[in-house]
């Protein structure tokens, strides 16, 4: 389960030890990111005095800073980007496979994104991933 793979990399110091260490989600969505990262918070506001590793930051710290996520057919994801580090959000369209969107990846991303400004729509279709590969 991606949510407790995401958990345990960050809670075991991995993050912190190498800051410029660069994690990407990949198929896993990212509607329920949100939700985990302030569990892990909340979790780490009560323990941390306790933990070890010792997290010198918020797991959400961590997250916002060094983690990607890419995401397709996901609504709910889009609608809480704001709780996660939007230039941190991909999305995907995962083709060839069957259980993809294309050949309807247009269709798809006028229907997720309604409503969603267009330069925020630019940096999830494409500027972010184009940023993190070093391509843009």
């Amino acid at each position: 389960m991606a949510a407790r793979g995401l958990t345990d990399l960050i809670l075991s110091g991995v993050p912190q030890a190498y800051p410029k260490l660069r994690f990407v989600l990949a198929e896993g969505g990212i509607g329920w990111i949100p939700a985990v990262m302030r569990l892990n918070d909340h979790w780490w506001e009560d323990h941390r005095h306790w933990m070890k590793p010792e997290l010198k930051e918020a797991p959400s710290a961590y997250f916002q800073r060094q983690f990607w996520a890419t995401f397709e057919d996901d609504r709910a994801g889009i609608l809480t980007r704001g709780l996660m580090n939007i230039d941190h959000l991909m999305w995907r369209a995962d083709y060839p496979h069957p259980e993809g969107v294309f050949p309807f990846s247009r269709e798809q991303i006028t229907k997720d994104f309604a409503d969603v400004p267009e330069a925020e729509t630019l940096k999830m279709v494409g500027d972010n991933a184009a940023s993190l590969y070093g391509i843009a």
